[in-house]
Formats: C-alpha cells, structure tokens, sequence
C-alpha cells in the first residue's frame, strides 16, 4: 500500500534543499548527485551506495531537465497543500491490543500504568496523551500533515521526512522518500487510538519501528519531536509547520537544527 502522498514540489520548493540533501547523505557516509563526489575517494561508503541513488535519480534529472523554464516556476505556482490521506483502515481497534472490558472502572492513572508497563517489553516506544493536547495535535495534523525532522549523527544530522494519515503518522528518511517517493519504505509508524478519548480523557500511542531500521533511541527522539511540534503552543515551532506544509520556498532546514539544540538546552 501506498503510504506517502506525492510531495515532491514541496521538497523541490524547499529553501536550501540541495544543502539538505547534502548534509544528510554526508552523515550516513553517502553523497547525492546534488552533493560535490570530490571527496569520493576518502568516502567508504560512497561505492556502496552510488550506483543504486544515480540509477533511481537519473531518469528524474532527465526529467527535470527537459521540463526547462517550466519547473523552474514550481516556486512561484505551487499546488494547494495535499490534505492528509483518510483514516487508514488497517489502523487496529484498541480492543485488538487491550480487553476493554476490564479497564471500564479504572482510572485514567491506571490505564496509564497498565499501558505503559504492556510496552515495557515491545521492540517500540508508547505514551499517554490527554485528551486535549491530542486534539490540539490532530487539528494541526489536518492543517499541516507533512513535516521534516533532525536526529544527529556523529558527522552531522540525519533527516527524515513524515506525513499523517488519520490517526497514524509515518516516517521515511529523506534520501528514501527522494529516491522512492511515495513508496519509500517505512521507517516508524506511530498510532494513537482515540477509542477512550471522551470516556476517560487519554489517548494511547504505540510506536512501531520498521523493518528499514532504525534504533529505538531514534524511534524515541522522532516520537518527541512530534509532540513539541504538534501539541504545544511554540510559535517558532508552528511557523516552521505552516511554512514547510504552505510557504515551502520560505522553509528553512538549517531552523530545525536550531530548533534541536534549543529543545536539548532546555532538558
């Protein structure tokens, strides 16, 4: 199933995206055919991965070639912002993960600990939300559905590209979702069952991390992001959000670092 809506315009809009491009690559060891290859040869992870990248990137360069003045106005006449796709219909009920039953007369703290201690020995991440911050989430989840995240890496910061679709958000990093856009391989998938939402004023999210790897400090680091940037009231945080999704040549990558070492000085 195909789970990333086509967001190449807004990537291609995207102010410094090349740069991005390059910075992420050179963490994971690799260059794009839109880095400098100069350094190729103290570079060894390059061959590895060089010939697959300029094989899926060719036809798209050539493309992009023959489109002339055309693709250079996709900044000045983009497309309305894709809405995020309906509510997945292979999102479980919570009744697959819990018996319902037997938490109608606990409290809120309760099924808290219950749900917590459950993950405890699951390869994931969870947590409780209330009600009213998810809600706060959700709406800016229809507003703004598409983003970019930084994890660091020892040479530098890793991007990764996500995109909600009903209760579920999805995680793919950028050099993927670049070379196989909206079937770029699912890094993390982040679900929040909204079943007790008015009954006990909680919402329960389960991470679930994909086969395309990543580590579970990651899976945890993302997770976080999500909430600073979804559920609080961070005006810096949110006009990052609304440029990406609807000012794309307007966004800058270089503030989510900032943002990052921000977040890191206040802990």
């Amino acid at each position: 199933m195909t789970l990333f809506a086509r967001a190449a315009w807004r990537l291609d809009a995207v102010c410094g995206v090349r740069a991005l491009l390059a910075t992420c690559a050179g963490a994971r060891g690799v260059h794009t055919k839109h880095a400098d290859l100069a350094g190729a040869k103290d570079n060894p992870y390059l061959e590895k991965y060089k010939a697959r990248i300029e094989e899926v990137q060719g036809p798209v360069e050539e493309k992009k070639r023959s489109q002339g003045r055309k693709k250079a106005s996709v900044t000045t006449q983009l497309p309305a912002p894709q809405p995020p796709r309906p509510l997945d219909p292979t999102v479980p009920h919570l009744s697959s993960v819990m018996h319902l039953n037997l938490i109608e007369d606990k409290t809120p703290e309760e099924i808290s600990k219950i749900w917590t201690e459950y993950h405890k020995t699951k390869d994931g991440v969870c947590a409780v939300i209330p009600a009213s911050t998810y809600t706060q989430l959700h709406v800016k989840a229809a507003l703004c559905p598409h983003f970019l995240y930084a994890l660091p890496r020892e040479e530098g910061y890793e991007f990764f590209y996500s995109q909600f679709a009903g209760h579920r958000i999805y995680f793919t990093s950028l050099i993927q979702y670049k070379l196989h856009n909206e079937n770029a391989p699912v890094c993390l998938t982040l679900t929040h069952y909204t079943e007790l939402q008015d009954s006990k004023g909680l919402v329960l999210m389960a991470g679930e991390i994909g086969s395309s790897g990543i580590s579970l400090m990651d899976a945890l680091c993302l997770a976080n992001q999500v909430q600073l940037y979804y559920s609080t009231a961070d005006p810096e945080r949110y006009t990052l959000l609304r440029q990406f999704n609807h000012e794309p040549q307007n966004f800058e990558y270089t503030k989510l670092v900032e943002m990052l070492h921000k977040t890191a000085a206040q802990v």
